[in-house]
């Protein structure tokens, strides 16, 4: 009862296999150790292994990395990519508008001036910040994603 999801190529190999936790808190102790000391409420939710390589075949091979959802505060959503060893890799951390950089909401208002912005991420590798994502209402109802650059220079809409 659990989602299992393998990407195979073209030649048959199989290079990864993603598989959710029945216990999203089942992880290596160093990958929830690690979750925990950075945001102290973390709370998972949900929580899948990713097992890669170039030509999985048994249960062990291949690397590990764990990919995360939980909240880290009322109302407040995160997903957080680490590896087995406990390095993040990557983390979507859902902020209040307030928080966001006034020259993103600027690019963002100039892009599209008639959305109502309903949330905003922050998206970092590692620890570098590479920009912000905003869940956005547009007119007659229709839902956007918006990427913005942390500079504000770059705007990316997905339909």
């Amino acid at each position: 009862d659990r989602d299992v999801t393998v990407m195979v190529t073209a030649q048959g190999k199989v290079v990864e296999v993603e598989t959710q936790l029945k216990k999203p808190a089942n992880v290596p102790a160093k990958v929830l150790a690690t979750v925990q000391a950075k945001w102290p409420k973390f709370t998972p939710t949900e929580t899948h292994e990713i097992r890669q390589g170039k030509d999985l075949q048994g249960l062990k091979d291949g690397d590990y990395v764990y990919d995360m959802r939980g909240t880290i505060a009322k109302g407040r959503d995160i997903q957080v990519q680490l590896t087995a060893d406990g390095e993040i890799l990557e983390s979507t951390v859902e902020l209040p508008l307030d928080k966001v950089p006034a020259v993103v909401t600027a690019a963002l208002k100039k892009a599209k001036p008639n959305f109502e912005i309903e949330a905003a991420y922050a998206i970092r590798e590692a620890d570098k910040l590479i920009g912000y994502h905003f869940e956005v209402k547009g007119p007659k109802g229709r839902d956007r994603t918006i990427s913005v650059t942390p500079d504000g220079t770059q705007v990316e809409i997905v339909e």
